[in-house]
């Protein structure tokens, strides 16, 4: 969940301090037990820690770092995983990789598709963990367009043309 922003007007110049979360705001964030990619999760960790640090005043950091490590260790997270999203090592990568081959969309369901994940990534074939309702809404079979309302011009082999009208679907004739 979104914090508001306390915005403190110092002279001119606004001032953001601490993420003032509402009294309703519950600190309800991706829980470590969900049904998520470890990659989303720990993007997660990452993207709450870095708009702390972009947002909150330096006199507010550490206390706004305190509450979001009590959060987060309240949706399951560990110290060391939180440390981890605080702290990221710095490495550059070794070689350049070569463009990908192909790529594949996959529902992340956890010990199967991390299995066909390794054996992609071993083909240089790049993954994306999409949920499953996105992948099958492109798989959907297209509907007969003659069931649907509309207007059709249909030809007859005696060059003359058929106009259906919504009331009188294809389906519905004989």
């Amino acid at each position: 969940m979104v914090g508001i922003w306390e915005m403190v007007k110092k002279g001119k110049w606004l001032s953001v301090g601490g993420f003032g979360n509402r009294p309703t705001h519950t600190d309800c964030y991706l829980s470590k037990d969900s049904n998520h990619h470890p990659a989303q999760k720990r993007t997660m960790l990452k993207t709450v820690i870095h708009r702390a640090n972009r947002i909150c005043e330096a006199s507010l950091l550490d206390q706004e770092l305190r509450h979001l490590d009590q959060a987060l260790q309240s949706n399951g997270y560990t110290s060391q995983e939180i440390k981890r999203a605080l702290h990221p090592r710095r490495t550059a990568p070794e070689t350049p990789q070569p463009p990908p081959v192909g790529f594949a969309s996959l529902p992340y369901i956890k010990t199967v598709t991390d299995c066909i994940w390794k054996l992609l990534k071993r083909h240089n074939i790049r993954t994306f963990f999409k949920p499953l309702r996105t992948l099958l809404r492109t798989a959907k079979d297209p509907g007969n367009p003659l069931t649907s309302a509309g207007v059709y011009r249909i030809p007859c082999s005696c060059r003359g043309v058929y106009v259906l009208l919504p009331e009188n679907a294809a389906s519905k004739r004989e």
